[in-house]
């Protein structure tokens, strides 16, 4: 007769008590969109193990059902269970293959747990050309879809909308971005993410009232450490160290396990004590940051730490043996690569500048990587070299469109701009849906002065991918180039048109009213954009400089007066009163002046 132990016992109850609801009547007798509904309802009240029951139970009866995978990943982000997350965000890229933000996801999701090498290794082999391949076409409208698909299905699902949201501001539609992040904090007020997303740039232009949002959120939660990285930032932001340095300290004696976060706490540290000449703690911070450091999210380091190596009396070889003992370590194959450059050893850099490039998961830390890797133009026979080195790459890989946007940045380094129009000529025949190359192409056709080339490129370009509003101001300032200016008016007046709350098609109109002469139409474009985003630093400067050249004086120093009341950074606060007191002085205006200089002293400034 077997004998059970009372320890035995133990473990089977606490196994049953966790999977119980999976057997319970409630979820034998529901559907699944009612499990998903209230997988949904669980996740908005911060509940996310038992709303990860839920969307369990939905995928064990429809193991391909999107919402539910989606709503399991999000929960399990939440968790920080980092590697059931990315099983569950490899799945769903199977079922949804060209939705290009789950494959970001997966990237800085494996970035974010320890011991993730052969995971970065897995997607470096499996998913890394997919989404270099998906990344240079641009578009974003799959991940659109089926985000959009579920919040019209559960139109309570707070994730779903913030994913939206995450879309929406990477395409640079921050108010509509706005909007989904507004949806989501009202379905969940007590998760953390769309709050903090409501209160940073470029959703947020009002930097005290974002502070102020964000302490007392975290007043109420306390236990919530990405709030305090948050605020490190615009801490940051307002030229406030010690409260940024503060904010920093409290996430990293926290329980998150995020190491990309971490490892940029870590670095904000270093810098921090380094304004403060405290080396020893710089270097503490920075060997903590490597030892952190992922393969996805590279985040350059202070400049000034090979100084603090050198005051602190360290060997920098250790880095490299280091270095040859973690062979993934992104932070540290770059800072080996800046080193090697600052020694002038050309070669060296080269090696670990690829080395650095091979470690990126994300295409867009790819591309840094090869700028930084191209030599100064005094520099003729490295490019050369480069050049002979990409050449050789396209022929063995043709359907590589990296390689060719790297060879025409260094053909365009070299001020070899009909070179590089022939070689993204050439990459776009083999690859027609590059619409990255599409784009280089376009630009250099404008710079050159081929305008018509331009416009048809441009016209391609919208058509592909038409939420980027910059190709929109590209194409109408072709048009005002050749002489086309009701083409060039009708473009613009389209794109306010079919963005009417997005400020961002306003200012690309104003900019280029502006750039072609066209002052009043530009004045009128800027404003609009202001209403939009009130107290917005850019804009502002924008409108007040445009209306100077129209002699609106008294408007313009409105404006900058209205810009000081609502900016929240003390840098950017004295300069619009610089540029205030200088516009007043230039223009006679001695009352206003005076006024302005009591008013300064007054505040303490």
């Amino acid at each position: 007769m077997a004998i059970i132990s009372a320890s035995s016992i133990l473990r089977l109850s606490l196994l049953i008590i966790f999977f119980l609801p999976a057997y319970s009547p409630a979820f034998s007798e529901a559907t699944i969109p009612s499990l998903i509904q209230e997988g949904n309802n669980k996740f908005n009240q911060s509940k996310y193990e038992e709303s990860g029951r839920y969307f369990r139970e939905a995928l064990e009866r429809e193991p391909k059902n999107i919402p539910a995978l989606l709503g399991l990943s999000s929960a399990l982000s939440q968790l920080e269970q980092y590697p059931e997350t990315a099983r569950e965000l490899k799945t769903a890229i199977q079922l949804s293959p060209r939705n290009i933000f789950l494959y970001l996801w997966l990237a800085h999701t494996i970035s974010a747990y320890e011991n993730n090498s052969e995971a970065a290794r897995e997607f470096r082999r499996e998913f890394r050309p997919r989404l270099i391949e998906l990344w240079f076409e641009n578009d974003y409208r799959r991940a659109i879809s089926d985000f959009r698909e579920i919040t019209n299905q559960y139109p309570n699902s707070a994730w779903a909308l913030e994913l939206l949201g995450k879309v929406f501001l990477k395409l640079g539609l921050n108010e509509t971005a706005r909007g989904y992040y507004e949806e989501a904090a009202r379905r969940a007020p007590d998760w953390e993410s769309p709050l903090i997303a409501l209160n940073l740039r470029p959703i947020s232009s009002d930097l005290t009232t974002s502070v102020n949002n964000l302490n007392h959120f975290l007043q109420q939660h306390p236990d919530l450490p990405m709030i305090n990285f948050n605020l490190g930032f615009l801490y940051r932001a307002q030229e406030l160290p010690e409260q940024a340095r503060a904010a920093f300290q409290a996430l990293l004696d926290s329980d998150l396990t995020n190491r990309s976060i971490l490892t940029r706490a870590h670095l904000q540290l270093c810098r921090s004590a380094i304004k403060r000449k405290d080396y020893r703690e710089a270097l503490a911070q920075f060997n903590q940051s490597i030892a952190l450091s992922s393969g996805s999210i590279l985040r350059s380091f202070p400049s000034d730490i090979f100084q603090v190596i050198k005051e602190a009396g360290i060997n920098p070889e250790q880095y490299r043996k280091q270095f040859q003992q973690d062979p993934e370590n992104i932070l540290l194959a770059y800072f080996l690569a800046r080193r090697a450059a600052r020694e002038n050893d050309y070669d060296e850099s080269i090696r670990l500048s690829r080395r650095t490039i091979d470690i990126a998961l994300l295409p867009r830390d790819r591309l840094r990587l090869s700028y930084h890797m191209i030599p100064s133009p005094g520099k003729a026979g490295e490019i050369n070299k480069l050049i002979e080195d990409y050449c050789s790459r396209i022929k063995k890989e043709p359907q590589n469109a990296e390689n060719y946007l790297w060879l025409a940045g260094l053909y365009t380094r070299q001020a070899r701009s009909d070179e590089a129009i022939k070689i993204l000529e050439d990459g776009l025949d083999l690859t027609p849906g590059a619409n990255l190359l599409r784009a280089r192409l376009a630009s250099l056709y404008l710079k050159q002065g081929q305008y018509e080339k331009a416009i048809a490129e441009y016209r391609g370009l919208i058509d592909k991918i038409p939420l980027r509003l910059k190709y929109y101001g590209y194409l109408s300032d072709c048009y005002f180039k050749t002489g086309q200016t009701d083409q060039g008016r009708e473009i613009l007046n389209k794109l306010c048109r079919s963005f009417p709350r997005e400020a961002i098609a306003w200012t690309t109109a104003g900019n280029i009213y502006q750039k072609n002469g066209l002052l009043s139409d530009a004045a009128s474009a800027y404003s609009s954009a202001l209403n939009i985003r009130p107290g917005d630093f850019i804009i502002s400067l924008k409108l007040a400089k445009t209306d100077i050249k129209l002699r609106q004086y008294s408007r313009a120093g409105e404006i900058y007066q209205e810009a000081i009341k609502r900016c929240g950074r003390p840098k950017l606060r004295r300069s619009l009163r610089k540029k205030l007191v200088n516009l007043y002085s230039d223009t006679g205006h001695l009352p206003e002046l005076a006024r302005e200089y009591e008013k300064r002293l007054k505040e303490g400034e």
